[in-house]
C-alpha cells in the first residue's frame, strides 16, 4: 500500500509541476534555483562572447552555452568582489577616490545572512510567444543556490520587462 501511494504521489508531482503552473499562468512568489534555471532562461545581454580558434574574425566567437554561463556565475560568486573600476566612478584608475575593499564573495554571504534580495523574472508563457521566458536578474544567487542549496526556496518577482524591473528600487 505505502509504495503504491509513493508512486501515486510522484505521477501527481509530474503532472502538476511547477511547469504546470507557470503554464497556467501562475506566477509563483517561491522557487529554488533549480527550478528557475529549468524554466527561466538566463538574459542574453549577460551571456560572454566565447573565442574559439584564432579569435581575428568573428566567425571565431560565439555566445556561451547555459552550462557555461551557469559555471561562470557560479565561480564569480564565491570569489571577493571588487568595485567595477572604469573611468569615472569611484576607485577609478586616475580617480581622487581610493578604491573600496574587497568585499565578501556571495557564498560567504549567504552562509552568515541568507541569500540577499529577490530574484527577477520576466512574465511568461503568452500565448503567441514561442520563446523562454529570461531571467531578468538574480543570476549569481540562482547559481550558487542551484549548486550549493538545491532545496533553498529564493523569493521571486515577475516583471513584464527589464525597464519594469529595473524601477524596482531593490532591484539588484
Amino acid at each position: 500500500m505505502e509504495n503504491y501511494q509513493a508512486k501515486k504521489s510522484a505521477t501527481r508531482k509530474k503532472e502538476f509541476g511547477l511547469g504546470h503552473e507557470l503554464a497556467a499562468g501562475n506566477m509563483p512568489m517561491f522557487m529554488t534555483g533549480p527550478e528557475i534555471k529549468t524554466h527561466y532562461n538566463p538574459l542574453e545581454g549577460d551571456r560572454n562572447e566565447v573565442s574559439e580558434g584564432s579569435g581575428k574574425t568573428a566567425q571565431d566567437y560565439r555566445q556561451e552555452t547555459n552550462p557555461e554561463f551557469w559555471n561562470r556565475k557560479l565561480s564569480e560568486s564565491k570569489q571577493g568582489r571588487k568595485k567595477i573600476e572604469e573611468s569615472g566612478r569611484e576607485g577609478a584608475v586616475g580617480s581622487s577616490v581610493q578604491p573600496t575593499k574587497i568585499k565578501t564573495s556571495l557564498a560567504t554571504h549567504v552562509k552568515k545572512n541568507g541569500f540577499p534580495g529577490f530574484v527577477s523574472v520576466e512574465t511568461g508563457f503568452h500565448p503567441h510567444d514561442y520563446r523562454t521566458p529570461e531571467i531578468l536578474g538574480g543570476h549569481h544567487r540562482i547559481a550558487l543556490a542551484a549548486a550549493q542549496f538545491p532545496n533553498h526556496l529564493l523569493p521571486v518577482k515577475h516583471f513584464d520587462s527589464m525597464a519594469e524591473a529595473q524601477r524596482d528600487p531593490h532591484y539588484r
